[in-house]
């Protein structure tokens, strides 16, 4: 699903409004061809010195002058660990629904499941979509102190608009709000790793993970692995203790194909066949006992249909909305003046849409309260989706699947699997929430977490100590 960037006329803060996406759909400028040429862009030879000493006798000495972030891993373990205890690493799959390892015979998530702690549901914030709830997941916030409020967002005091499509924006620390698990470590000395995450490329509160890497969505998956590996792999000194990495393959699946196509299962099962590549190189290098292993995902899928469509401007006129999105979660911004009529026209509209003012949101979507949040909500039910009949033309885009659905709907709620030193074994839970996962991260390897909206007290029930 590409998204469909469309002019609308209104509001001329707010001109363009957008259908919902995932991460993978950001255009990144393209890396040079010099960095492009190899899957290990920044490698450095290991350079071996010979030195002979005395008659007949050879010595010699091995030296790794120049071992950086993206360096091949030797597949050994560095002796020295008195600067490293051990790490935590965040797997996130963008578009893994909470039944999926079930319905797809996910073996090597259900296996890790298994040995280790499992919520039988993650319950994601609203709304449902990509960047609003990885950023939550990395900092245990809802959205209204994080500032992520959408993929899409305008902010009166910048007079700005965000896209998760704008490199620029993307990247400007000044809409990312509370602290994310990476500035957590950094704090705390302790070196933090990020292969794609939202927010991961801003700097915030004036730090930057210690390794990152800018978004490029044509990096194989199986180099995201390779390249957990490796920073695992350096020396103790440099040896990162949190690891974050993100793959949007089942996303990709079930926008395209839906949550129950054979496509969207084959992607599944891509990303298990990883996940259990992760777990058994880091057994078999010796990291069994030292490193733990998290899978989460920001959201859920339904399936979508022409037949369930509600069309705005059946019921208002499009030009006075300002539409700043569409699609499975509608905002609008229109003029002071017109909000109320906005209102009024769209309140009782259809039965599958829920309409909300600014100042009458439910508290549970944790959306009120932060000057982003637009001055009307509107949210379909699971499965219908909002557009227009005046730009709307292509009847087979309502195919496929979608998110951005109320929070509270069963097909949206993810995967939470953790399995390590730290984690207890063979313990279920009925369900975890998005904001909780900060602390349970933090708390993984030893790190004091910051302020957030998160239970701590369900860290014990879930961690060693």
């Amino acid at each position: 699903m590409q998204c469909d960037c469309l002019q609308v006329a209104g509001d001329p803060r707010v001109p363009e409004y957008t259908q919902s996406c995932s991460i993978h759909h950001r255009q990144i400028a393209p890396v040079s061809p010099k960095r492009s040429n190899s899957k290990n862009p920044r490698q450095f030879g290991t350079r071996i010195g010979a030195l002979v000493v005395g008659a007949g006798i050879v010595v010699i000495v091995l030296a790794t002058l120049g071992l950086t972030a993206c360096s091949r891993s030797t597949g050994s373990i560095p002796e020295d660990q008195t600067e490293w205890k051990g790490a935590t690493v965040m797997m996130g799959i963008d578009g893994m629904r909470w039944d999926f390892p079930k319905a797809f015979a996910l073996h090597s998530m259900s296996g890790i499941a298994d040995g280790g702690v499992r919520a039988e549901a993650l319950i994601p914030v609203f709304p449902t979509k990509t960047f609003p709830n990885f950023y939550s997941l990395a900092t245990g916030l809802f959205p209204n102190h994080t500032g992520i409020l959408d993929n899409t967002m305008y902010d009166p005091m910048f007079d700005a608009r965000f896209r998760m499509g704008d490199t620029s924006a993307v990247r400007d620390g000044r809409w990312w709000e509370g602290e994310p698990v990476w500035v957590t470590a950094e704090k705390q000395n302790k070196r933090a790793a990020v292969y794609f995450w939202p927010g991961s490329e801003a700097e915030i509160s004036g730090r930057r993970p210690t390794f990152s890497m800018p978004y490029d969505g044509s990096v194989p998956n199986d180099e995201r692995v390779e390249q957990a590996l490796r920073w695992l792999s350096l020396p103790s000194g440099q040896r990162p203790s949190l690891i974050l990495l993100y793959f949007s393959t089942v996303d990709d699946a079930g926008h395209r194909h839906g949550p129950d196509a054979p496509e969207t299962a084959a992607a599944a099962r891509e990303i298990d066949a990883l996940v259990g590549k992760l777990r058994s190189q880091l057994t078999r290098r010796g990291f069994g006992h030292t490193v733990n292993l998290v899978i989460v995902s920001d959201h859920g899928f339904s399936a979508r249909s022409s037949d369930r469509v509600v069309y705005l401007d059946d019921f208002v006129d499009v030009n006075s909305a300002g539409i700043l999105s569409l699609g499975q979660h509608v905002t609008l911004w229109p003029k002071p003046e017109a909000v109320d009529s906005v209102y009024f026209a769209l309140a009782n509209a259809h039965p599958e849409l829920k309409v909300y003012k600014r100042e009458n949101l439910p508290p549970r979507l944790h959306l009120a309260g932060h000057r982003r949040t637009p001055p009307i909500v509107a949210v379909p039910s699971a499965g219908w989706t909002v557009s227009t009949r005046r730009t709307d033309q292509r009847p087979q885009q309502f195919s496929g699947g979608a998110h951005g659905y109320d929070n509270i709907e069963p097909d949206m709620r993810g995967v939470f699997i953790a399995v390590g030193p730290a984690f207890r074994t063979g313990v279920r839970i009925d369900s975890l929430r998005a904001v909780d996962v900060y602390n349970i991260v933090t708390r993984s390897i030893g790190l004091e977490p910051a302020p957030n909206d998160g239970d701590a007290s369900i860290v014990p029930r879930l961690l060693m100590n």
